[in-house]
């Protein structure tokens, strides 16, 4: 249909005003993009270099978006290389840094795309035109170029961030939060992304960042829970050890607003090596459990244990309640409750409030 217009304004002696915009301040080259149509806008292209019509590259069309804006966001390549060539052989500089309404700009939308090509055309761009690229700016929704790459569990954008970042002397955000509490950190944790967890720790040593390892997002859940609810032991260890090397102490008794604390967690989790790990760690660091606490669902650690008929994780509660002179008051209405318990655990408990008693502690 475009080309039978351009043939009929050439065979009638029209020039066709390609930059006139209609009510919606749209006009004929940016309803190409939108329409993602590359043969459209080639003729239009075209067709402007035989009239000598400028076309304004950069202008801010629709909620203030550019012609490249628009075409990161349809990911289309051989649109976004049109859109290149025409403004190089024009000597025009795309304003790539440029945002629209929402605050989104070129780098961000290429990356929230998901497409590693688009996102190293616009690296590439960036280098030949000597411009050097706002990887840190946020939208209106808090979002920036790493934490998107890390929503999108995208390890290549990550990398080509953070050497970005390191060669030209830019401190990359690694602990902002967007609008949803969520930060680098949290997110990668949480999407079980260890390759990205060990990159961010890796950039925040190296570079001497502080890192906020103990933060919560919206739904409460911090790196350690988040490494439990995966069931990720590699992880759970890698942020210890990351802690540790800090002076980072984690807030292992923190509660949850159900109650819920992180070993109590683990033990629901019905997961042995996590419940160590906690036990160990907190031994290491002069912290004192708190397992004898109910969360709202009226369960603490022991109980899970016994839920599950978990016999290795029933000892290792009872040993670290006799280590640190815990009764763990335990009611025939919560073990009645379950409707089938292992006879070795029966017997632990049997022999944990004998010794109670021989102690002369009460005991529910």
């Amino acid at each position: 249909m475009v080309d039978l217009i351009i043939d009929y304004a050439n065979k009638n002696n029209i020039t066709l005003r390609l930059t006139d915009k209609d009510t919606n301040k749209w006009d004929p080259i940016f309803s190409a993009v939108y329409i993602n149509d590359i043969k459209y806008l080639k003729l239009l292209f075209d067709y402007a270099d035989i009239k000598d019509i400028t076309i304004n590259i950069n202008e801010r069309i629709c909620n203030g978006t550019t012609l490249i804006q628009y075409a990161f966001s349809k990911c289309n390549v051989e649109m976004i290389k049109l859109l290149i060539d025409y403004a190089n052989n024009h000597n025009e500089i795309l304003e790539i840094n440029g945002k629209n309404k929402n605050k989104s700009y070129a780098l961000l939308l290429a990356i929230y795309s998901n497409n590693n090509d688009i996102v190293k055309i616009i690296f590439d761009y960036a280098h030949n035109k000597n411009i050097i690229l706002n990887i840190n700016d946020t939208n209106e929704y808090g979002n920036y170029p790493l934490l998107c790459a890390i929503t999108n569990n995208n390890v290549e954008i990550v990398k080509l961030l953070m050497e970005y970042a390191h060669k030209n002397y830019i401190p990359l955000k690694i602990n902002e939060k967007d609008d949803d509490d969520s930060s680098p950190l949290l997110c990668a944790v949480y999407n079980n992304n260890i390759e990205i967890v060990k990159l961010i720790l890796e950039y925040s040593i190296k570079n001497k960042v502080y890192l906020n390892i103990d933060e919560q997002d919206r739904e409460e859940w911090y790196p350690l829970s988040s490494a439990i609810f995966n069931n990720n032991i590699e992880m759970f260890k890698l942020l210890i050890d990351y802690a540790d090397r800090k002076k980072v102490v984690f807030d292992i008794n923190n509660k949850k607003s159900d109650g819920t604390n992180l070993i109590t967690y683990a033990s629901s989790k019905n997961n042995t090596e996590f419940v160590k790990l906690i036990i160990d760690y907190a031994n290491n660091h002069n912290i004192v459990l708190k397992i004898t606490e109910k969360n709202d669902d009226g369960m603490f650690p022991i109980l899970y244990a016994i839920n599950n008929n978990n016999l290795e994780m029933v000892q290792l509660i009872i040993q670290y309640a006799e280590q640190n002179d815990m009764i763990l008051k335990i009611n025939k209405k919560d073990i009645n409750e379950i409707s089938e318990i292992n006879n070795d655990i029966i017997k632990a408990l049997m022999q944990y409030k004998q010794e109670m008693i021989n102690a002369k502690k009460m005991v529910s």
